[in-house]
């Protein structure tokens, strides 16, 4: 159809989406300039050109596409959430913070202005107005994954588990490959005593990342309460092995030692006074 009809905007802006779907960026970026050729002002056009430019690092373009795009469609909720994301990249919160309370105006119901303005809330040190954005985020969309981490992450901590550990199974549901979600899952299901299901998230996040300290750590403690001592104390390990400088880590395992028939009592007291020896170093 580009062919046939060279300045035709549909055909253009269609190509460059199907391009891009095809993972063809650097095609897709020609077809939306063919595009803008014919039409400068074409809003989706722009938008998806500035779109392209954020996601390689082009942050100067990027904005200079979006604003264009804004000219031409002021009520363009998701071009200002873009637009927020490039600002905020260059380092202007307060830029970043106008643009999606303009995109919240516009579009209230919008989840990824709101969990986006949370993470600027943040930013910007205001702590309780970023958790009422977090949960407006959630409230918006409930199978957004990063909503249901951090409003899982909050409950735990605010000791609601049976809450926590909902919001946490919908993260690791939606985001199978976020390694923080499956420990905290894991963590929560620890608390919850439901052991055979903690090791199991647990073991998937090492699955999707062998050096994770806290996947290792908190497994030693699932197996630990499986009283299965030997697997415990090498989980134990393998956490203490991978971040040699926390020395948090290391009293579970020497806990342990005191409680297994491998180690003798001379090999569990030269342990107990090697960490000591360290820590009086580190900290006098």
């Amino acid at each position: 159809a580009a062919a046939v009809a060279p300045g035709h905007a549909p055909a253009l802006l269609n190509l460059g989406a199907a391009l891009e779907a095809a993972g063809n960026a650097a095609a897709a970026e020609r077809a939306y300039e063919r595009l803008l050729a014919a039409d400068p002002a074409n809003p989706y056009g722009n938008y998806n050109l500035g779109r392209l430019h954020h996601a390689a690092g082009d942050h100067a373009p990027a904005e200079q596409r979006l604003r264009q795009a804004l000219r031409a469609k002021p009520d363009f909720a998701d071009a200002q959430v873009l637009l927020a994301a490039v600002l905020e990249a260059g380092g202007d919160l307060a830029g970043a913070e106008a643009g999606l309370e303009a995109a919240l105006a516009l579009q209230p119901g919008h989840g990824g202005a709101w969990y986006n303005y949370c993470e600027i809330l943040w930013k910007l040190g205001r702590p309780g107005e970023a958790e009422v954005a977090l949960r407006r985020a959630l409230e918006a969309d409930p199978a957004h994954g990063y909503a249901n981490f951090h409003v899982g992450r909050i409950e735990h901590w605010r000791g609601d588990l049976p809450g926590a550990e909902r919001l946490l199974r919908t993260a690791v549901r939606v985001l199978p490959g976020f390694v923080d979600a499956h420990c905290q899952h894991g963590e929560v299901l620890l608390k919850l005593e439901r052991l055979d299901e903690a090791e199991r998230a647990l073991r998937q996040a090492l699955r999707l990342d062998a050096h994770s300290v806290p996947a290792w750590y908190l497994l030693g403690l699932v197996l630990r309460g499986m009283a299965r001592m030997g697997e415990s104390l090498a989980a134990l390990a393998a956490a203490r092995q991978l971040a040699p400088q926390r020395f948090d880590l290391e009293p579970m395992e020497l806990l342990l030692l005191t409680l297994s028939d491998e180690f003798s009592a001379d090999q569990v007291f030269e342990r107990h006074r090697d960490y000591g020896a360290r820590l009086e170093a580190a900290v006098a």
